[in-house]
């Protein structure tokens, strides 16, 4: 894993925290449309991993690049772009995670300078991916454990924490966070950040799309 030595990290998490449309519905059509998958394959990672068995890992590389230029920065909130700004200029890392896979993940935070990516990693062999995920991204979708994995490969202990997300499903690696903040959240999240003091963001979406 990489080794950071940065006083703070600021954890964003991409899906509908920093995107405006769900991304996993966007790369399954995608992946439909372009790599040929079956339509009717599910959205669950090791399901796309065993569908993109045999494709070209270069050729699903530039898709996916293709991809995160159609979207980026105009699929992002501006808010969003605002705060990673915000960190920047502070000097603190910028992590984004996800569960979609890497090659995804990894085209568009290209966009976001000095940034990395926590993520799925395909497994591939001679080029071509095998199906499967690499074996330390297998529980990766659990994204307290992919937090708790990275961050005790860090160097430097006295490292602080900020995490954003919208949903109550990332209650578990939020609440590692020495700041949590929960941004446009579902109602069980807000619930749980009001009652915890955590900050609340409500960050606009342009021509006010609600999701």
């Amino acid at each position: 894993m990489t080794k950071i030595n940065h006083q703070h990290i600021a954890f964003f998490d991409l899906d509908q925290t920093l995107s405006i449309h769900p991304l996993h519905q966007l790369w399954h059509d995608y992946l439909v449309a372009h790599a040929h998958i079956p339509g009717d394959t599910a959205h669950h990672i090791e399901a796309q991993a065993a569908a993109l068995k045999g494709q070209n890992v270069a050729t699903l590389i530039a898709l996916a690049k293709k991809l995160s230029h159609q979207y980026f920065p105009q699929g992002f909130l501006p808010d969003a772009i605002t705060r990673i700004h915000w960190h920047q200029r502070r000097g603190d890392l910028i992590v984004i995670l996800s569960s979609l896979p890497n090659v995804v993940v990894d085209a568009i935070v290209s966009h976001i300078p000095n940034a990395l990516t926590l993520a799925p990693e395909l497994q591939s062999e001679q080029g071509q991916y095998t199906g499967r995920l690499y074996e330390q991204s297998k529980n990766y979708e659990q994204k307290a454990l992919m937090l708790k994995l990275w961050l005790a490969a860090q160097p430097n202990a006295n490292i602080s924490t900020s995490g954003y997300s919208e949903s109550a499903a990332h209650l578990d690696w939020l609440k590692k966070m020495d700041r949590p903040f929960a941004v446009n959240p579902e109602p069980t999240l807000a619930l749980h950040a009001e009652q915890y003091e955590w900050t609340i963001f409500n960050w606009q979406h342009p021509q006010d799309i609600v999701r």
